[in-house]
């Protein structure tokens, strides 16, 4: 079956709109207010409509070209092997960040994780250049094989989970793995459990503070053996290694 291409039209109609009003916020022009704005953007978003102005690598400001000239774009890396079946919790943040750029009127352009576009120079080349995107979000990534053509093309990055790279050159936003095992250990201690055993990645010794932290607090059984450290290493069964652990 012939797959239907998404028009302006079908936009218009999805989003109770004139096809002129579409053209207007996918051109970003003030006259259309926000409530129309964000209703047309998501219309765009759920038919997966692509615009000929973005076809063509629509900029604004195009008719100054010593100014900057943006396409409203922002790209995503996450870590490899992600899959948004699975891993759950960062399926969460990948929505988080999808909805919070479509409210602040940019466009998701891509998401890929970092081995894809690793193995894809053609991919990586027509997704990371700065006349495709404004900025890129990288999460739970160093960006393994690409960091410097990365780096060099792109100024405006952000990194969530991790500091990207040694030199604290980028913002970053960590998770608090401190409290978040301290509030795990807590909710089972209200349970009345005593007993409580932990496993965490050496990479997250900060979890290990929270469970320390929570066991002397509510007098929990303070025993070694409870505590199993993983190391990080891309060959482990994690799923696995919680198994054996934990039985």
């Amino acid at each position: 079956m012939k797959k239907t291409t998404v028009t302006r039209n079908h936009v218009a109609k999805h989003a109770g709109v004139a096809p002129s009003t579409v053209s207007n916020v996918v051109n970003n022009k003030s006259n259309v207010s926000s409530e129309i704005s964000q209703r047309v953007r998501q219309s765009i978003h759920e038919l997966g409509y692509v615009p000929n102005d973005f076809a063509k690598k629509l900029r604004q400001g195009e008719n100054n070209e010593t100014s900057k000239k943006f396409t409203n774009n922002i790209g995503c890396i996450i870590y490899k092997g992600y899959n948004k079946h699975r891993d759950l919790i960062y399926a969460g943040i990948m929505e988080g960040i999808e909805k919070e750029i479509l409210n602040q009127n940019y466009h998701m352009f891509f998401y890929y994780t970092s081995d894809e576009l690793a193995q894809n120079p053609v991919l990586f080349n027509r997704m990371v250049s700065p006349d495709s995107i404004d900025g890129l979000i990288t999460i739970s990534t160093q960006l393994e094989g690409i960091e410097a053509q990365v780096k060099s093309r792109i100024k405006n990055i952000v990194s969530i989970g991790e500091p990207l790279g040694n030199s604290n050159a980028y913002d970053y936003i960590t998770f608090d793995d401190e409290n978040a095992s301290y509030a795990a250990i807590k909710y089972l201690s209200g349970l009345r459990h005593k007993r409580i055993a932990c496993i965490i990645n050496t990479d997250r010794l900060d979890r290990l503070e929270g469970y320390r932290k929570a066991v002397k607090e509510f007098n929990l059984d303070n025993d070694d053996k409870l505590v199993e450290l993983v190391g990080n290493d891309d060959s482990i069964d994690y799923k696995d290694i919680g198994y054996t652990f934990t039985k």
